[in-house]
């Protein structure tokens, strides 16, 4: 069939995917991704509420989890957002942890993070973003000093994510 029947056929059978079919024709003909479908699909697909529910559920299971007799410093940034620029215990990312330095890693207890996984539609949406495997996160986490680097895949999307959770181990007093 015609290209353009397969997409109102995609289109009517996953009406909730619109953002992700506008994003991946507007990159085949050379468009720029406009910030409201990349935001409609990041954060109101159905790929992205699955994604944004874990991230939210292992940000609630570590603040359970967390001393009630110490302050939590939290930061939360997106992609488009700048990062922390002062040390945090714990950093929530919304698919923006491929853009944090070396530096503010090290400052962080903690990183909680939603990111995709390679893939086709990514790729061609963003050329310029740095796609990491599982693999890929954990060398790169272990090597900004977390020794407790967890990683899953969230199932059931249009295109794969990952959690990922890392945290540094209490040092020993000496």
């Amino acid at each position: 069939p015609p290209a353009d029947t397969i997409w109102r056929t995609v289109l009517a059978e996953s009406p909730a995917h619109g953002a992700e079919l506008a994003l991946a024709a507007g990159a085949i003909a050379g468009a720029a991704p406009p910030r409201d479908l990349v935001a409609q699909m990041l954060f109101a697909s159905p790929t992205g509420r699955r994604a944004m529910a874990a991230l939210d559920g292992a940000v609630a299971r570590l603040k359970a989890q967390w001393p009630q007799d110490a302050p939590l410093r939290q930061a939360d940034f997106s992609l488009d957002d700048a990062a922390p620029a002062a040390a945090r215990d714990l950093i929530v990312s919304r698919y923006g942890l491929s853009r944090l330095s070396h530096e503010t890693l090290a400052d962080a207890s903690a990183v909680l993070a939603v990111e995709a996984a390679p893939n086709p539609l990514w790729r061609a949406i963003f050329p310029d973003l740095n796609l990491r495997d599982a693999d890929s996160w954990r060398a790169a986490l272990n090597g900004a000093g977390f020794n407790d680097v967890q990683i899953r895949e969230i199932a059931g999307g249009a295109w794969p994510a990952q959690l990922i959770a890392a945290r540094r181990a209490a040092m020993e007093p000496e």
